[in-house]
């Protein structure tokens, strides 16, 4: 699974550095996170998300799925994709 956390970064305009302060980790945690096996872990993608105000989906989607709407259920927001 590719994570796409440099764009999500770039967009953002928050640094690595900016992201693992967020964390409570170091740089070099980090970076030994993302190029691990935590790199799957969903709690550590929820982390990463919501530090960055994004939803894991963005984190991991590939640019063949278009977001086609939303909805809403139990007071959470989810979005509808489907593959371009």
């Amino acid at each position: 699974m590719k994570i796409y956390l440099e764009e999500r970064l770039k967009e953002s305009g928050i640094s690595k550095d900016e992201l693992a302060k967020r964390l409570g980790i170091s740089n070099s945690s980090l970076t030994k996170k993302l190029n691990g096996p935590s790199r799957t872990n969903l709690q550590f993608l929820e982390s990463v998300a919501d530090a960055l105000g994004i939803s894991v989906f963005s984190l991991i989607e590939d640019e063949k799925y278009v977001k086609v709407g939303t909805f809403q259920s139990d007071g959470n927001t989810y979005e509808i994709r489907k593959i371009n």
